[in-house]
């Protein structure tokens, strides 16, 4: 039986704080979209392909602690998930990225069709960590 949309949210955050992102990659559709809203450099929308070339980059960036995600709070039905959560992650440079986020996951059999993503731009444009995963 396939995942809940509740359940997939919890998935998504639990493969993203085991550092694992090619099996976090594996909750997508393959037709996926995942849509940064904003109007930041980072905004926009990304194939399944593309958000996932980013999510690989993530590990390799310079960080002495890793790049966390903590669940605030998660609503759900038989076809969505809004899962509102913070960030936390230090470079080895010194520089802390703190963020709070907003995800609207729809769920078809399991996986993941679309994804919005509401953050902070400023926060990340600002602190250097879109420029950092753009890059690295």
């Amino acid at each position: 039986m396939a995942m809940t949309p509740e359940e997939v949210a919890i998935e998504y955050v639990k493969r993203w704080n085991s550092g694992d992102f090619r099996e976090l990659a594996e909750l997508f559709a393959d037709d996926m979209v995942w849509a940064i809203k904003g109007y930041s450099p980072q905004s926009g929308e990304y194939s399944r392909e593309l958000i996932t070339a980013l999510l690989l980059k993530i590990p390799k960036m310079d960080v002495v602690e890793p790049f966390l995600l903590h669940i605030k709070n998660i609503t759900a039905n038989d076809k969505r998930a809004a899962v509102e959560f913070t960030s936390t992650l230090k470079f080895r440079d010194g520089r802390e990225y703190k963020n709070e986020y907003h995800f609207l996951l729809f769920v078809e059999d399991g996986k993941i069709k679309r994804g919005h993503e509401y953050m902070c731009t400023w926060t990340a444009v600002h602190n250097g960590v879109a420029e950092d995963l753009m890059k690295v």
